[in-house]
């Protein structure tokens, strides 16, 4: 569990952002925050009062449960960890796995955040940053798409010219949840509904006894699962796609943790979505271009579509 309940005793009127403070060692927005989230009680009811208090505090506070992920680049202000597959960025509940914020705040304290977002599912970089200065700055190039991202992915059948796929993307509607019975809610393009996102995609190398290519992919905009959604529009889905590569079905049982393995390989091509964060370009204090270190390629491939 990511979380742990901490209860402040207050003798004498106190106000609650100062007792927190002092007792778990942060600063007043970290304070604040926690009591804006919910996540602190005054006598078991949710806080809502700002003037000073007594009783009992209940703070539910990020309880790092490291797995043993180290970072392999290093500056003073900020880290760059390569995430494997199957491992969480952030915490998704109170009751989750160990994450990639938990080993990051094991390393480097309570101040370190993650500056932009990967899926479970997919492998690749993450920078973290240190402090509070640095995660603003980052932040904001990500936001900003100033900070470019490559990925590497393996698609079914073959790509032979780079291609700029223009296609807006909608984030799923709970209509259309209810009525494809989905446990949540899956994107689509929509040229109706959706928002402008491009991705250019560069064949790297196509492999016949696999019938499947090698791409690099540059999302040029930043929408939720947007190079997968593009893939499979243009009909070259990524190779171990549950959610958008081989129908509702396959889509339901992955959400729901009911498909095997071999299903997985069986109606996707791999065990494992096949994409992965490569190499990652932004300026602070100077530029910094980080590359992966993990060969992707053909022998990546192979383990993933190798049954049992």
């Amino acid at each position: 569990m990511p979380y742990k309940l901490c209860e402040i005793t207050l003798a004498r009127p106190t106000k609650a952002a100062a007792a927190l403070m002092e007792a778990l060692h942060i600063d007043r927005a970290k304070a604040q925050r926690l009591i804006d989230k919910g996540r602190v009680k005054l006598n078991g009811e949710r806080l809502t009062i700002k003037t000073e208090v007594t009783g009992v505090l209940s703070a539910l506070v990020f309880d790092p449960k490291p797995s043993g992920l180290k970072p392999f680049f290093i500056t003073p202000d900020f880290a760059v960890f390569e995430k494997p597959v199957g491992v969480l960025a952030h915490p998704n509940g109170f009751d989750c796995d160990s994450t990639l914020l938990d080993d990051s705040r094991a390393i480097f304290g309570g101040a370190a955040q993650l500056c932009h977002r990967l899926d479970r599912e997919t492998s690749g970089l993450v920078v973290v940053s240190r402090n509070a200065q640095t995660e603003a700055a980052i932040k904001d190039q990500f936001a900003s798409r100033l900070a470019k991202k490559t990925y590497l992915a393996f698609v079914g059948g073959r790509i032979d010219a780079q291609r700029l796929i223009d296609a807006p993307i909608a984030v799923g509607t709970r209509e259309r949840n209810d009525r494809l019975g989905l446990p949540k809610v899956l994107g689509a393009v929509s040229f109706s509904q959706g928002r402008s996102a491009r991705t250019l995609i560069n064949p790297l190398e196509y492999f016949g006894d696999l019938d499947a290519t090698l791409i690099e992919a540059l999302p040029i905009s930043g929408r939720t699962h947007q190079i997968r959604l593009h893939l499979r529009y243009i009909d070259r889905p990524i190779l171990g796609d549950a959610l958008y590569g081989a129908g509702v079905e396959t889509a339901r049982a992955q959400l729901d943790r009911s498909l095997s393995r071999a299903e997985r390989i069986a109606k996707t091509g791999a065990d494992r979505l096949m994409l992965h964060a490569d190499s990652i370009e932004f300026f602070y204090r100077s530029r910094f271009f980080i590359k992966s270190r993990v060969e992707f390629g053909k022998a990546t491939l192979l383990r993933a579509i190798k049954a049992d």
